[in-house]
């Protein structure tokens, strides 16, 4: 059965926990949207039954481990669509593999979304106000909630450790507050991967690089 979904691809939609970031206000920069863990509104809260975070009581807390998709909601979170092999879908639940070839292609299509935020936001001089790769927390683990487009396949949340070395930020990490401006708007385009001459290409590598020089630390 798998072999016969060899080269189909289906949309999924993905929430991604960032560590390291504080979002006061929830934003949408072109196709990326960023989820305040202390937004109301957010979709999410109603989608997970997540109220009982947002009492007095309540206490936001991103170095906390995920256990469930409820705890996601401690964390800002980073929404998208991404296109997956079907084949990939066909082993939830079933293929070790294959969830954490989902959870890495879901930290890699995440992370340009951070791009736009380490490019406008973060400098050489003031590395510990870095967010941390898109899905990863304190403990080593990367986690990612799936939902797939087609009813046929179950959304899950996914946790595995996927990068067997990892750059984390033991500081407080970035506030970002997002202001319009039609560059970003069109950067946030060319980073999920809208490029249509060789010059939005080059831009695309160029930020990328340059967001990954962020973590070299030269003695």
């Amino acid at each position: 059965m798998k072999e016969l979904l060899v080269g189909r691809k289906l949309d999924c939609n993905i929430l991604v926990p960032i560590r390291s970031l504080q979002i006061e206000n929830s934003f949408q920069i072109g196709d990326y949207k960023f989820w305040s863990p202390r937004d109301l509104e957010s979709p999410w809260v109603d989608y997970f039954g997540g109220y009982q975070l947002h009492g007095e009581e309540y206490i936001e807390d991103r170095d906390e481990e995920i256990r469930n998709e409820i705890d996601l909601l401690r964390y800002p979170q980073i929404e998208l669509t991404i296109e997956v092999n079907e084949t990939e879908l066909f082993g939830l639940d079933k293929d070790l593999r294959s969830e954490m070839k989902l959870l890495r292609i879901a930290s890699e299509q995440a992370d340009p979304a951070l791009d736009l935020l380490r490019i406008t936001h973060c400098s050489y001089s003031r590395i510990e106000y870095l967010p941390d790769r898109a899905g990863q927390l304190a403990d080593g683990f990367t986690a990612a909630y799936i939902i797939p487009e087609q009813q046929e396949y179950k959304e899950k949340l996914l946790i595995h450790i996927v990068y067997p070395m990892r750059t984390t930020n033991n500081w407080l990490g970035l506030e970002a507050e997002y202001i319009s401006d039609p560059f970003i708007e069109w950067l946030a385009g060319i980073l999920k991967g809208e490029v249509s001459n060789e010059i939005e290409q080059s831009i695309r590598s160029t930020v990328i690089s340059l967001s990954q020089a962020f973590y070299t630390i030269y003695h």
